[in-house]
């Protein structure tokens, strides 16, 4: 009995004493989130008024169309691997190594699908160069499997090191090409070559401080297990991509690349609330996840909490952006861009329901529901496409950030309601709306 009670309590500490682990985790993330946001946010705005509402629509259409094809790169495995590293660290050789074949040829499928739709849809010879430059980075997309690994130990500083040291690296690049009146080809190999080098320094701090080799296992078993889990969640990704680039893709297609511009300046200052959801998650994920098989009621709880913060959080941000937002473009962007006010106002409140998706999403994977995610964001994507087409000509990139919103509302939150296996995760989202301390044993 005393060995039951001694074995309960260590795997109860095991679980709940990790908090200094996620406490640790966040702030390394908000650290690498305030520098890039700082930075990158004055070097951004310049580059938007550099290169003027055209020029900038143009460069915003090349990074959503590559990234429409990078779900087909990453093959919608992030949640799993980071699910396997978590449950089986003793198989990390063979995950690591078997994953990264997979992705190394997914993602040279990925640039190759990537160069062949934009010779068929676009007749622009210049976007068609572009395109197939800037698609080289699928191809680097192998290396976030090491990202995944830092993620599921808990371990977020080595990627922020690396990143952040890339980071101050390319942005002094970029203002040196700024300086230097430099045309936009150029910008484009410089994203490329951000990309490179921090999938080369992710992979030398894994080998400095991890481990000086790895065990190179390709198990066939476990790829066919893992592409079997991810299948729905790929599918799925794509969904994602679909209705949150679709609307930059559709402008220029619809109206041109001065439209693309005017919304994709709303739209960076939007997403950066984006950041705050995906670190807080990312970290504090891992340790709800063990707590669910010990204790549900607490389990489901502690996503309460997490989801109740974001709402609060995102309310406020909402409130501020639209009360203000003419005087945050005009700050921003100038005069050239003052048309992004009016799209802000209305995209801003995807942010409500950005981490209501991500954090379903991982309640998806722990719950091995992965295929009602594909038919959640197949609905989501299908619907974002269909109102795009009636919006965008009528309200121009108005029209494109009410599609999105709409989109994400139904995706991210009401579409839970209307299956038995999500009913739970949607009772659980609307609980966190209510400012009352409102818990699942309560109810």
């Amino acid at each position: 009995m005393k060995n039951k009670i001694h074995n309960n309590f260590s795997k109860t500490q095991k679980i709940y004493l990790s908090n200094s682990d996620v406490i640790n985790n966040i702030i390394w993330l908000f650290l690498d989130k305030a520098i890039r946001l700082g930075v990158g946010f004055f070097i951004g705005t310049w580059f938007a008024r550099y290169l003027g509402v055209e020029q900038f629509g143009i460069y915003n259409y090349v990074i959503a169309f590559v990234s429409i094809f990078g779900t087909l790169a990453s093959l919608g495995m992030n949640g799993i691997i980071v699910r396997d590293l978590v449950n089986t660290p003793k198989d990390r050789d063979k995950i690591i190594s078997s994953i990264l074949t997979v992705l190394l040829i997914s993602g040279s499928l990925a640039y190759l699908i990537n160069i062949v739709t934009v010779h068929v849809i676009n007749k622009d010879l210049i976007i068609k160069v572009l395109i197939s430059i800037y698609g080289l980075t699928l191809i680097s997309k192998a290396s976030d499997i090491i990202r995944f690994y830092f993620e599921a130990q808990i371990k977020s500083k080595y990627v922020v090191v690396v990143e952040n040291i890339v980071f101050i690296v390319i942005s002094s690049l970029k203002i040196m090409m700024i300086l230097m009146h430099t045309t936009l080809i150029y910008f484009i190999w410089l994203a490329v070559f951000e990309t490179f080098i921090t999938s080369f320094g992710l992979i030398f701090i894994y080998y400095k401080f991890i481990s000086k080799s790895i065990k190179w296992i390709i198990d066939r078993k476990y790829i066919k297990r893992a592409l079997k889990d991810s299948i729905p969640i790929f599918l799925s990704a794509v969904g994602i991509s679909i209705y949150m680039r679709i609307d930059q893709v559709m402008l220029g297609q619809i109206l041109g690349n001065e439209s693309v511009g005017v919304y994709s300046a709303a739209l960076r200052l939007s997403e950066l609330w984006y950041l705050i959801p995906t670190i807080i998650i990312s970290s504090a994920f891992p340790k709800i996840l063990r707590s669910k098989s010990v204790d549900i009621s607490k389990y489901n709880n502690q996503i309460i909490k997490v989801l109740k913060s974001l709402n609060f959080i995102s309310i406020i941000i909402i409130g501020i952006t639209s009360l203000f937002s003419v005087q945050i473009i005009l700050l921003v962007y100038g005069n050239e861009y003052l048309a992004s006010a009016n799209v802000l106002i209305i995209h801003i409140w995807t942010g409500l329901f950005v981490g209501l998706g991500i954090m379903g999403g991982n309640w998806y994977i722990a719950n091995n529901l992965q295929k009602i995610v594909f038919y959640r964001t197949l609905i989501g994507a299908g619907l974002c496409v269909f109102l795009n087409l009636f919006l965008i000509p009528k309200y121009g990139p108005m029209g494109a950030a009410i599609s999105t919103l709409i989109s994400q509302a139904f995706s991210n939150y009401i579409f839970d309601a209307f299956s038995k296996k999500t009913r739970e995760l949607f009772n659980i989202k609307t609980r966190s709306f209510f400012y009352k301390n409102t818990t699942i044993s309560q109810v």
